[in-house]
């Protein structure tokens, strides 16, 4: 047998094995975990979507709507049940994760074997929620593979891009502007002919208008503390600088990128434009997605993000750790904060060397890194984590020398097997100090909960079991279809006991923004009471317009239960009849 023909039949087995193990990953926990109140709020859209509400004028979300409307489509194929909206969450991550074998089986087999199923092993099982963050990393994945195969000078792999990147933006709008940022550089650096002055204008305009955008976000109230800009932030912003400094695409040549990239992500845009337009959402979908998302990153709980803890107490667990499983998971959460760092330096090696065209899928992971410090946390980190990781292999299969890949490969998998073991679905409730040691809240005698009759999820029965309280108090105090209110946020109960949201908002930070939208509310609950109204005292999102809502609602209701911290009020009048 030629070695030829050898190298062809590995190549093929290691296929089928990344495939079965990421089909297992993936079958094995797709209908595990839950995060009730993210969940809920997807479920919550999508069902009222189904029902014939217009997004955007019935109902509120911040997102730009794609999400919603995949998670409507899950509903209406497999049926009313959270399980049915991790579906397509299922499928987009093994295309995700078998497009980054076929990107990386070009240089190393083995390579891309690891890199795939690390993708999903630190990927999806870490947070298993119908959230647009996982549909946006498979399109920048799809983005990576897209510039990486069509062909440089063909006339459709620019305008390709921009319908891609108008793809991630319509999921969640600040992903796509760190993918655009990054494709606008790869861009202007593949067409840099030298040129200089008043000629290339343009492409330092765009380079320094991306600096701005950049330090605007990092300098913003609530926005990344040192510790994420020093580990994330800082590569993308050195790597303009660095470009800027050698950019000589001339004012053409940038012209035409920009208006192919500007036409694909119009093109991108027309179905949900064309959607707004023809039921008068437009403005709500407007106000929604760029004035209410820029009040979320305001609020208080996002100032007490900090990245740097995770390497610490990776650090931490290493030099001191209480046992070997402590040990490896200090090892865990030392590297993987790390791996934006790594790939910083690496990309800024190579554009020093002058082999800067090539390096694609490095500058997509480190301004896709970004998306992390949104809310630092193991959680975000997960989002970005498998596509920094496939970079660095990336250039391990690109580079000399290639003794150390057998080293690099065993690193993976053993990165891939402690992410499985000690953090894939497990609860979202664990302490930071548990999660840094790796202790396990999920095994396989966890006792369960009862299936709901909207979900089917396996989920642990402490972090659902409040919630059959609350469902059945619920449907007992109500009819069904009725309305009760959940303040500040807890769309799930709306969905776990099929009862009405009176409003088009399911949060009231986000919803109840200004002195008229509170007299609106309350003008509702004086004029139509909700037949139950739900409060959260410790709640994140409560806020004066939440506190205020509340002052109204224990002058004409009265509280009679609280399960689990949430307090459940009744109207006074409704109770009076009652009794009569």
């Amino acid at each position: 047998m030629t070695s030829r023909r050898r190298m062809f039949i590995d190549a093929r087995l290691l296929l089928v094995a990344a495939v079965l193990v990421n089909t297992l990953l993936l079958w094995n926990f797709h209908d595990q975990h839950w995060y009730a109140v993210d969940e809920g709020n997807y479920a919550h859209i999508a069902e009222r979507l189904l029902a014939g509400e217009v997004l955007h004028r019935d109902i509120q979300d911040l997102h730009p709507g794609y999400i919603n409307f995949v998670n409507a489509a899950a509903f209406a194929i497999f049926g009313v049940d959270l399980v049915s909206l991790r579906y397509p969450l299922m499928v987009a991550a093994f295309t995700g994760s078998l497009l980054i074998w076929f990107l990386l089986a070009r240089r190393d087999v083995r390579l891309a074997t690891v890199a795939s199923i690390a993708a999903t092993a630190m990927g999806v099982v870490q947070f298993l929620d119908p959230t647009a963050h996982w549909y946006c990393l498979v399109l920048a994945v799809c983005l990576v593979c897209w510039l990486s195969w069509i062909q440089k000078g063909h006339p459709a792999r620019t305008l390709g891009a921009g319908i891609l990147v108008g793809l991630i933006m319509l999921f969640r709008q600040l992903t796509g502007v760190w993918v655009a940022m990054a494709v606008l550089l790869i861009l202007l650096r593949e067409q840099s002919t030298g040129a200089r002055g008043c000629d290339a204008v343009l492409a330092r305009g765009l380079g320094i208008l991306m600096l701005f955008v950049l330090v605007a976000y990092l300098s913003f109230s609530g926005g990344p503390e040192a510790g994420g800009i020093l580990l994330v932030a800082s590569w993308p912003v050195v790597i303009v600088c660095v470009t800027l400094r050698n950019l000589g695409t001339t004012n053409r040549a940038s012209l035409a990128i920009v208006s192919q990239l500007a036409l694909g992500s119009i093109v991108a845009a027309l179905p949900i434009v064309l959607y707004h337009v023809a039921h008068g959402s437009f403005r709500g979908w407007i106000d929604d997605t760029v004035f209410a998302s820029l009040d979320l990153p305001t609020l208080p709980f996002f100032e007490k993000a900090q990245y740097a803890l995770l390497p610490v107490a990776g650090t931490l667990n290493v030099l001191r750790p209480s046992d070997l499983v402590s040990f490896v998971n200090g090892l865990y959460w030392l590297i993987v904060p790390l791996l934006p760092v790594a790939n910083g330096i690496l990309a800024l090696r190579w554009m020093r060397q002058g082999r800067g065209d090539a390096l694609i899928l490095p500058l997509v992971a480190s301004f896709y890194a970004l998306v992390t410090l949104h809310l630092s946390g193991p959680i975000y980190l997960h989002y970005t984590a498998g596509l920094t990781l496939a970079a660095l292999l990336w250039f391990a299969a690109s580079g000399q020398p290639r003794r150390h890949i057998p080293y690099l490969t065993a690193t993976v998998a053993a990165l891939a097997l402690i992410a499985v073991v000690f953090h894939a679905a497990q609860s979202p409730f664990r302490r930071p100090v548990e999660v840094a040691r790796g202790d396990r809240t999920l095994t396989s005698e966890t006792p369960t909960c009862l299936p709901f009759a909207r979900s089917t999820l396996r989920i642990e029965w402490k972090d659902c079991a409040h919630y059959h309280q609350l469902a059945e108090v619920i449907e007992a105090a109500t009819p069904p279809g009725s309305e009760i209110f959940a303040v500040p946020s807890d769309a799930e109960l709306y969905f776990l006991a099929a009862r009405t949201n009176p409003f088009r908002f399911y949060n009231t930070a986000l919803g109840v923004r200004t002195p008229e939208d509170l007299a609106a509310v309350l003008h509702v609950l004086a004029d139509r009471p909700p037949r139950i109204v739900t409060y959260r005292p410790d709640d994140k999102y409560n806020t004066e317009a939440s506190r205020n809502i509340m002052e109204h609602v224990r002058s004409t209701y009265e509280r009679f239960d609280t399960i689990a911290g949430i307090e459940l009020y009744r109207p006074r009048s409704i109770q009076k009849q009652e009794d009569e």
